[in-house]
This record gives C-alpha cells, structure tokens and sequence, in this order.
C-alpha cells in the first residue's frame, strides 16, 4: 500500500539533493545515490531537509532513495502558530 505524496515536499528535496550534488538537475524519481550521493552526503542532506523544519531521518533517505519516495515517508514542515 502506496502513502500519498506531499507534492510540497518533493521541490523542497529536489533543490537540497541538487544543492549537496552540485547537479543542475534532479528529477522526482532520480535515486540520491545513482546520482553521485554517499550516506555522508545523505546526512548532510537530512540536516538541510530538518532546518527547513521537515521531520526527515537518515533512515528515511536510506530505504526511500528518491525525492517522490522520500516526500512519502516525512512529514511537512510544522506550521507556525
């Protein structure tokens, strides 16, 4: 069984995967990792996703390897107020 995707969530990963690659491009269903990423890099990764107030984990990045899949398994930004 598929959880829906926060659309919302998919443009905010792609610009950090893009950001930490150094790559002009990345799609939805680009793998981090085919793309060049390391687990040292992913924890980078995370870290950025959690400053933009995203509640990502590093497990997270490791089984779910893609922005469309990742945007699955985390939550949105909290809302303030």
């Amino acid at each position: 069984m598929e959880c829906e995707v926060d659309e919302t969530l998919v443009p905010q990963i792609i610009d950090v995967f893009k950001a930490r690659l150094k790559r002009d491009t990345c799609g939805p269903d680009d793998d981090f990792f085919a793309l060049g990423g390391s687990s040292f890099m992913g924890v980078l990764c995370i870290s950025d996703l959690q400053k933009q107030g995203i509640e990502a984990k590093l497990q997270d990045l490791l089984a779910a390897k893609t922005p469309r899949k990742l945007a699955q398994r985390i939550k949105a930004p909290r809302q303030a107020g």
